[in-house]
Parts: C-alpha cells; sequence; structure tokens
C-alpha cells in the first residue's frame, strides 16, 4: 500500500509561512463525529528548524488525502529524554469556542437552519456552505444564555437533527473560505470500501447490553402553552392513543406510552419496564407522540456494542461514513453495516491509525456483499478440494515409486501400484487454459491460467468434454470491471450501479390500485435515444381506462398528458389521442397547455415577471409632491406595466420635450414605433385652472413632457397600461 506522508507547514497567525516538516513522528490526528471536530498531537526533532517556530498560537496547515486541514498550536513541550518537542494543536474551527454570542429572542416566524447558523457567526469569517436542509425544515427556535460560538452551533443542530460540518479551502497555504456546512448526515455510503475479516479485519466482538431497555416511558416536562387555552400537558394526558398495528398504545387519563409487542416478547405479562422521556421540546401534542414512540423504539431493543480491530485503515476514510463489514462470528449476521465514529489517523505510519464504529446493521441476505461473499467462500473450497487431491495423488506417485524399487519378487506388485497411481494422477481435477490430453472418464478440467483465473469447469463425459453449469446462490468478487456479455434475461432484486450504458431501456410493472378494488395501475418506462417516456394506465371515475403519459425529450422538455387507453397508441404517435396535455419548454421558456376543445394556450416565462417600485431618477427641478403622498407608481404583473402620479414642478415653465424622469429597466416600454402619448393635466391652484400636459414615454424608459407644463405645479398622469419589454 503506497504512502505519500504529508508535509506540515508553520505559519504565524497572519498566516505567513516559517517553516516545514516532514521529520515528524508518533503523530496522531484524532477526529470524531460527534463534533466534527479532530485534535493533532506529534513530536518533531528539536534539531529540526521547524521546531523553533512551533509555539502556542502559531498555524499548522497539510494536505491529507486530498482533504486540506489547518490546527492552531496549544501546547508545545520540550521532552528533554527524547530531545524533541510535544506538539498538541487544536482544528482551526476550534476557535468558534473563543468567541461568545449573546441570548436571542425567537423571530417573528419560522426560519430554515441556515438563519440561526448565519446569526451565529455573524461578524466573524464563517459563512455557510452546503445547506441539504434548505427551507423544507423550518422551527422557530430561541437562545435564553449567552454560549460560545461553537456550543450555539451544536444546539441548532439538535434543534434541527442535522450534522454539521467544518470546512476551510485554500488558495495556496492561505485559507480563501471558511465554511459550516449544513448536511442530513457526516460522511457518506462508501460502496467502495469493504471490510472483511481476515483481510483487513483482525477481530470483531460483539456485546449486548439489556440495562437501557424499556418496554414503556413516562412523559415529562411537557408545556403548559398550547392553542385555544389548552396545554400541550393537558392535551397529551386526556388523550387516548394507539398506533395503526396497535403496538403502541398510551390510554387516557396517563402520561405513560406503552410498547405492547415488545413486552408480550420478553414475557413480562403485566410488568412493563418503564422509563422516563423528556418531551419539554415538543411543539404539539403530535410533536410530543412522535417523539416518545421514536425514543421508545430505540429504547425497546438490547443495545448492541460491536468493537472492530483493524489491521489498516482505507486512507480515503472520513468520520460518518458507512462501509460493508463481514464478520467472523458463525451464530450471528455474518454481514454488517457500520458508520465510522472516530478516525485516530498516524500521519507517519498509516498501519498505527485506528477507526471507532458504530450503528452497526445486518445486511439481509440478497445483498450484493452478502452474495459475492458466498461464492467466494465456495470458490475457497473448491480451491482447497482441488489441493486436497492433489496432495493424495502426490502420496500415491511415492507410494508407486517406493514401489517399483522393491526387490526382484515384489517388481509385479510394484508395477501395480505405479499403474494405480498413474491412473489416480490422470483423475485428478487440472487447471489449464487447455483441454488435457488423454482425459478419463469422469475428470474434472478447470478451464484457466490458475487457480485465481478460473473461467468455466468441464468434465469428460462419454467421449467429449461437458461445460458444466454453476449455479450459485451467491457471488463475491472483488471488482468486476472486465466483464462482458450477452446476460439475456435477467432477474435481479435491487440492482446498483455508478454508470449503465445502454440504447434503450424498458421496465413493466403492475399493482394492485387501492383506490378501485378490482382494478390494476400498470406502470412503463422506457429509456432511448428520444428521450424518457413513462405511462401509468389505470381506472378513473368511468368505465374506460385511462392513460397518462409523462415525457422528458432529449432536448429537456417535459411533457405530461392523460387521454383514454384505447385511443393512444404508444408505438405510433402516442400524444395524438390525448384529451389535455402541459408542456414545460426550458429552450424557449414556455409553458404551452393544451385542450381536445380549446386548442394550445402559452404561458411564457415574462408572464410571470413581477415588480413594483415608486421611485424612480427624476430629472433636474422635478421630483415627488406632497412629502411623498403623491410620487409616482409604477407596477409590473407579467408582461403589462402600470404607471400613474403626480410628479411636482419645482421651477419655472417647462414646455415640450422637457424629461421628466427616468423609468426603470423592466418599466420600459415594448413599443418600436416612437413611444406612449399619456394623458396627463397640469395644476397649480396659485397660477390658474388646471390644463391639458401630454406626458411622453419613449422605448428607452423616457418620461418627458408633450405641453406645457405650469410653474410650481405638478402634473397628474392619469392610470396607464401598456405592455413592456420582456426581462433577460
Amino acid at each position: 500500500m503506497s504512502f505519500d506522508k504529508p508535509t506540515i507547514f508553520v505559519q504565524d497567525p497572519n498566516e505567513l509561512v516559517l517553516g516545514s516538516t516532514g521529520d515528524y513522528y508518533d503523530s496522531n490526528l484524532q477526529w470524531v463525529k460527534e463534533t466534527d471536530l479532530a485534535v493533532l498531537t506529534f513530536s518533531v526533532p528539536a534539531e529540526d528548524p521547524a521546531a523553533a517556530y512551533m509555539t502556542k498560537l502559531n498555524l499548522l496547515t497539510f494536505v491529507l488525502s486530498g482533504r486540506p486541514w489547518r490546527f492552531q498550536i496549544s501546547q508545545a513541550v520540550y521532552d528533554t529524554n527524547g530531545k524533541a518537542f510535544q506538539i498538541t494543536a487544536k482544528a482551526f474551527s476550534i476557535q468558534l469556542n473563543q468567541s461568545l454570542v449573546d441570548a436571542q429572542a425567537a423571530p417573528s416566524q419560522q426560519e430554515p437552519a441556515a438563519f440561526y447558523v448565519g446569526q451565529a457567526v455573524k461578524g466573524l469569517d464563517w459563512v455557510v456552505g452546503r445547506d441539504e436542509l434548505g427551507t423544507a425544515t423550518l422551527h422557530t427556535v430561541a437562545f435564553s444564555d449567552q454560549a460560545t460560538v461553537l456550543a450555539r452551533l451544536y444546539s441548532i443542530a439538535d434543534a434541527f437533527d442535522c450534522a454539521l460540518n467544518f470546512r476551510i479551502e485554500l488558495e495556496g497555504l492561505k485559507v480563501k473560505n471558511q465554511y459550516i456546512d449544513i448536511l442530513h448526515r457526516l460522511g457518506s455510503d462508501r460502496n467502495d470500501i469493504q471490510l472483511a475479516y481476515g483481510d483487513n479485519v483482525t477481530n470483531i466482538t460483539k456485546t449486548v447490553d439489556v440495562n437501557t431497555l424499556v418496554t414503556a416511558l413516562e412523559v415529562t416536562g411537557l408545556s403548559e402553552d398550547g392553542d385555544k387555552g389548552n396545554s400541550i400537558s393537558d392535551a397529551f394526558f386526556n388523550l387516548d392513543y394507539a398506533s395503526d398495528d396497535g403496538r403502541y398504545v398510551k390510554p387516557k387519563n396517563s402520561f405513560v406510552m406503552y410498547d405492547q409487542t415488545t413486552n408480550k416478547g420478553l414475557n413480562q405479562g403485566a410488568a412493563y419496564i418503564v422509563g422516563t422521556f423528556d418531551g419539554s421540546t415538543a411543539e404539539s401534542v403530535q410533536g410530543a407522540i412522535t417523539a416518545v414512540v421514536n425514543q421508545l423504539t430505540t429504547q425497546s431493543q438490547p443495545m448492541t456494542t460491536i468493537d472492530t480491530s483493524l489491521a489498516y485503515v482505507p486512507n480515503t476514510l472520513s468520520v460518518g461514513d458507512t462501509v460493508r463489514l463481514i464478520s467472523n462470528d458463525p451464530d450471528d449476521s455474518n454481514y454488517l453495516k457500520t458508520d465510522v465514529q472516530e478516525l485516530d489517523i498516524c500521519l507517519d505510519n498509516p498501519s498505527k491509525s485506528t477507526a471507532v464504529f458504530g450503528d452497526y446493521q445486518p445486511l439481509v441476505d440478497g445483498d450484493n456483499l452478502y452474495d459475492l461473499t458466498k461464492i467466494k467462500q465456495a470458490v475457497a473450497a473448491a480451491q482447497s478440494l482441488a489441493a486436497t487431491a492433489s496432495t493424495n495423488a502426490t502420496a500415491a506417485q511415492v507410494t508407486a515409486n517406493q514401489a517399483a524399487t522393491t526387490a526382484g519378487d515384489a517388481n509385479t506388485a510394484a508395477s501395480a501400484a505405479t499403474a494405480t497411481a498413474n491412473q489416480a494422477k490422470t483423475m485428478l481435477p487440472i487447471i489449464s487454459t487447455t483441454a488435457p490430453i488423454n482425459p478419463q472418464e469422469g475428470q474434472i478440467w478447470y478451464e484457466g491460467s490458475d487457480a485465481n483465473d478460473i473461467k468455466a469447469m468441464h468434465q469428460y463425459v462419454a467421449g467429449s468434454w461437458q461445460t458444466n453449469t454453476l449455479l450459485p446462490t451467491a457471488i463475491n468478487v472483488s471488482q468486476l470491471s472486465a466483464l462482458s456479455a450477452d446476460l439475456g434475461n435477467i432477474t435481479a432484486g435491487t440492482m446498483q450501479a455508478v454508470n449503465i450504458i445502454s440504447g434503450s431501456m424498458h421496465n413493466e410493472s403492475t399493482s394492485d390500485d387501492p383506490n378501485r378494488p378490482g382494478k390494476q395501475i400498470t406502470n412503463t418506462q422506457d429509456i432511448n435515444n428520444d428521450g424518457f417516456l413513462m405511462v401509468i394506465d389505470r381506472y378513473g371515475a368511468g368505465t374506460d381506462e385511462l392513460r397518462i403519459l409523462s415525457e422528458i425529450g432529449n432536448s429537456g422538455d417535459l411533457k405530461l398528458g392523460y387521454g383514454l387507453k384505447k385511443n393512444i397508441d404508444l408505438n405510433n404517435n402516442p400524444w395524438g389521442g390525448v384529451i389535455a396535455s402541459m408542456i414545460l419548454d426550458p429552450v424557449n421558456q414556455n409553458i404551452v397547455f393544451y385542450g381536445a376543445d380549446l386548442g394550445d394556450y402559452y404561458l411564457n416565462i415574462q408572464d410571470a415577471y413581477q415588480n413594483k417600485t415608486r421611485s424612480v431618477v427624476w430629472n433636474g427641478g422635478w421630483g415627488t409632491w406632497g412629502g411623498g403622498n403623491g410620487d409616482i407608481v409604477i407596477v409590473r404583473h407579467g408582461r403589462l406595466v402600470t404607471l400613474l402620479g403626480y410628479p411636482k414642478n419645482t421651477g419655472s415653465n417647462y414646455g415640450n420635450g422637457d424629461r421628466i424622469a427616468q423609468l426603470p429597466d423592466w418599466a420600459k416600454p415594448v413599443s418600436d414605433v416612437g413611444g406612449i402619448n399619456i394623458y396627463a393635466m397640469s395644476f397649480n391652484s396659485g397660477v390658474g385652472n388646471m390644463q391639458p400636459c401630454p406626458v411622453f414615454l419613449d422605448t428607452s424608459g423616457a418620461l418627458t413632457l408633450a405641453g406645457g407644463a405650469q410653474s410650481n405645479g405638478y402634473v397628474r398622469i392619469f392610470p396607464l397600461t401598456y405592455p413592456a419589454k420582456d426581462m433577460g
């Protein structure tokens, strides 16, 4: 296993590079899933030039397996015996534990996790990175006490049941960005990593603990506040609840939720094992029910701990990753998947790296790993059988040779023994790329270059080689990348793949219609060079069977439609018989609706554009009137803009062609003839009566006078609606 020992660069707090070293030893990078924080310890010789710069608060930067790491030294101790410095450094994100954030009242409305994380790191150099929760989960959260930023972030993660990943992005040896990722979980499902006993796993032990097992939970701490004057506590106490399957029951006038199924299975009779559950975070009765049932589901099972010892840790493993594990326990499920809870990485000697796993779950029969492992064991058994037969044949040959050297009166017996040995030898299974010469009836031939390259098994029957069919119930190989075959029809369960390259694919399934007893729903999907087509056949309210179509074309357009099955021919213009359809066209930014009696109706993306303002760019001498009470109002709905207002003339008379204001881009008229004449009136009660004062709006958005305006008066622009230019 190749290994590139990372170089550690030493920098001052301003990121100035002071030195570097690759001569460190006894290193350990402890990375824990629960916090996603890490601590680094190592020793560096005192004579190493970089050792002089390894002082408290200086920075350590390196890249390990493609991931950048930044630590800050918290301690440097000189070891007089070893003549070396022992360094302790904490992940750069630990700085979030050095800043305080004040108590925070709950916002006026529910907000996503990113909102609260942004509040917590406001003023710091950390920002929200990947946000897998988005706005799908919203909460109203208040923080009553001052806390460190790091503690506040963990509180947010608890409230949203999510994980936080602290990530830096380097540009050279300087931090370019610092991100806090909001994730559903840390790590990923690593189907590419298989930990097998006897390979990279040296031992697996299992411990079952029943000390935390309960079959009932009493809910405490429920809020006295609630809707319509009823507290959550009172409503929960008065509720008579039973789950759909009858497993969980909470009687009326009780705070206790019972697991009837588990309690019966434990032969407890009426005696339940009762624990307590804190319901203070529940925001509703339903929330309390859901939370206590989830907790009871967990605690009603024994706590199983499995410890795994590894010969080496894969260098691409991260905390939170899920890997596959092949156990050596003959009395339990041999095939597990497990999460990485902690990594202790030795930077200078990967063989010393260790990992702590948790959340072990068995893999069911039929899983790829389970099947592949079985055939691997079967092949190993066959190879062992062949080796045993070879050993027996060698022993027979030795016996024959010994017999051949026997005295003259034993020559006949020796010859017979030799003949017997030779016949036994010719019956041995043979591994060869070509068919054996002079085979014996019933002889086995494994076709391949060696025991690790067996392509087929043949048997010599009635004068010819017959290829035997292998019918394994499972197959386990480490790599199938070189497989190339015409597989014909395949019956399979779940198929997982990175890439499937095919000219076309067809899938069809049928199920009972839950809403129409005695009727069925047929679902068909086809993928080819024309795109993707999904068809659902089912019965509607009438007696005729409906056909619902959805298609993604090779240009990216999405088409939906339905009609009577009898009128839609999937092989010949399937859309010709639809009753109604809709096409989402991203290229032309259109949505097209079709009805048999109505024809096509187009909805362009411009039809959905919305904007409004009460502010424009005024020209000199013009502005709002009446302290803002009579300013211009511009509203755009789709393609149409409505304009009205009272611009104020603060100077002398203005005449034809004088510009009043400049409208924003989204309010410019679409007309290319020259513009729009707007009906308007000029007012100034101190000068004279109101008089007509046309206003002109051209395609550049300029609003100008087309007549005269009274000095120190205002112009009333009557409401006008006109089509506006498309927005890019």
